[in-house]
């Protein structure tokens, strides 16, 4: 059974696709939605409103993906959504975020548009 979160992005890399979701949490399926991997929240759960303040999630890989939430900032992994490292306090509206290859992304949003060549690194 799937897990039951309202999800505000989704993104697929190879045969995973993760999808974040309220509550500060991704999730992701492998084999089609036949199982589900919940990982820790990436920020913590507080009296921050969550409705519709998540933006984007993208992966470069199947380890290294970055979470844009304007409620609470950026976030990026390297372990596949085991843990969250925050990479940028919340101050801009981020709408979009991609990966257009392994190491190449891009964020778009009020504050303008940005460009890695390390996925995500910096």
């Amino acid at each position: 059974m799937p897990p039951r979160f309202f999800v505000f992005s989704m993104a697929v890399t190879g045969t995973r696709a993760y999808f974040m979701a309220d509550e500060n949490v991704v999730f992701s399926t492998f084999d089609g939605g036949n199982s589900f991997t919940i990982y820790p929240p990436y920020a913590p759960i507080n009296n921050v409103a969550t409705c519709c303040a998540q933006q984007g999630i993208a992966f470069a890989d199947s380890l290294t993906g970055v979470v844009g939430d304007v409620a609470h900032g950026e976030f990026r992994t390297t372990d596949g959504g085991n843990t969250w490292r925050q990479i940028a306090q919340p101050s801009t509206n981020i709408t979009i975020v991609i990966f257009g290859s392994s190491s190449v992304g891009w964020k778009f949003g009020d504050g303008g548009s940005y460009k890695t060549t390390n996925a995500g690194a910096t």
